[in-house]
């Protein structure tokens, strides 16, 4: 009897903690290592403005499943996004940034926001709400994490 009781607690303590958390991948897994230097290669990355990368630049470097779209707010945070878009699923079928903070999929219309996110424990995430009643998207778009390095003005892009 003491048995049943017991398991039942840890039952009823244990549930809340098992429910399920929500997914930010929103395209298929493809691996994230890129390297950016906003003092050197990368410095046209100013504040509030945005930049794609198509192809790694060195040996191992890899940008995800349709390349990496970057974007500094004002404050100097950076936030970096999949180009494709998650309504599509298809990396051919690539975000275009505008100089206002937002980005559309040219085939299915929707919008994104992409100069906010979240400050995590180890960088930063981009949020990429869609924008609503602009486009049939409803999953933000697939953001990565961004983390300093050692060196001023490097950061490291994975997931």
């Amino acid at each position: 009897m003491r048995i049943k009781l017991f398991s039942l607690l840890i039952f009823i303590f244990l549930l809340p903690s098992c429910e399920k958390e929500e997914s930010r991948h929103t395209l298929p897994y493809a691996r994230v290592y890129f390297l950016s230097d906003i003092n050197g290669i990368d410095s046209d990355l100013t504040h509030f403005s945005h930049k794609t990368f198509s192809k790694g630049r060195t040996i191992g470097e890899t940008v995800g499943y349709a390349g990496l779209l970057a974007f500094r707010d004002g404050n100097g945070y950076i936030y970096v996004y999949d180009l494709a878009c998650p309504y599509e699923k298809d990396r051919y079928v690539k975000i275009v940034p505008d100089d206002a903070g937002k980005a559309v999929c040219p085939q299915c219309g929707s919008e994104y926001v992409i100069m906010y996110g979240t400050s995590e424990r180890n960088g930063t995430l981009g949020l990429g709400t869609p924008v609503k009643g602009k486009g049939p998207a409803t999953q933000p778009l697939q953001s990565y994490l961004v983390t300093g390095t050692q060196r001023q003005g490097e950061f490291l892009v994975i997931n």
